[in-house]
C-alpha cells in the first residue's frame, strides 16, 4: 500500500518534537511509533507494538548490532574523555605549542587533520572533533568566538 503524504508526518513529527522539547531519543522513538500507527491504520495499540517489534527486529543483523554497539562504545570513550579531562588537555596543549594562532588555522587544523586522525566512521569523527573544536573556540579572546556557531555546522558537513 503506498501511503503518499503520510508517509511526511512521522519524520517531521520527530523533527519538530525533538526541536520542541530538545529529546532526540524520545522525539525519534515517538517518530516511529506515528509511522507505525499510520502504518496500522490508525490502531494506536498496534502501532505502538510493531514500533517495539521494529526495533527489537534491528537487532537480528549482526551487522546492525555490531554498529550500534560500536556507536555506543564510541560515545562512551568521548564521555569518560571529557570527564576525565582529555578534551581539556588537548586543547591546553594546542594553545601551549602555539599550533593554532588564528582563526584559519584552526578551522583547517580542526577540519583536516582531525578528520585525517579520527576517521573511524563518519558519526565518530564529528563529535570528537566538535568536541575538540568547541573546547578551543570557548578559550579564545571574545571576539574570535563568532567562528564557534559558524565552523560547528561544517564539522558535521566534513562527516558526509
Amino acid at each position: 500500500m503506498e501511503y503518499g503524504w503520510l508517509s511526511v508526518i512521522p519524520p517531521l513529527f520527530a523533527i519538530l518534537l525533538a526541536i520542541k522539547t530538545r529529546q532526540v531519543f524520545l522525539s525519534l522513538f515517538l517518530g516511529i511509533v506515528v509511522g507505525w500507527i499510520i502504518i496500522s491504520n490508525g490502531n494506536i495499540l498496534k502501532g505502538f507494538e510493531l514500533s517495539i517489534q521494529s526495533i527489537i527486529d534491528v537487532f537480528k543483523d549482526a551487522g546492525n548490532t555490531r554498529v550500534v554497539i560500536f556507536c555506543a562504545l564510541v560515545g562512551a570513550l568521548i564521555s569518560l574523555t571529557q570527564a576525565n579531562g582529555g578534551v581539556q588537555g588537548f586543547v591546553d596543549f594546542i594553545q601551549k605549542k602555539n599550533i593554532v594562532t588564528s582563526r584559519r588555522r584552526a578551522s583547517v587544523f580542526f577540519l583536516f587533520l582531525l578528520d585525517a586522525l579520527f576517521s573511524l566512521n563518519p558519526q565518530s569523527r564529528v563529535l570528537l572533533q566538535e568536541q575538540s573544536f568547541i573546547r578551543y573556540l570557548r578559550s579564545l579572546k571574545s571576539q574570535e568566538k563568532n567562528l564557534l556557531t559558524s565552523a560547528t555546522p561544517l564539522l558535521h558537513q566534513s562527516a558526509f
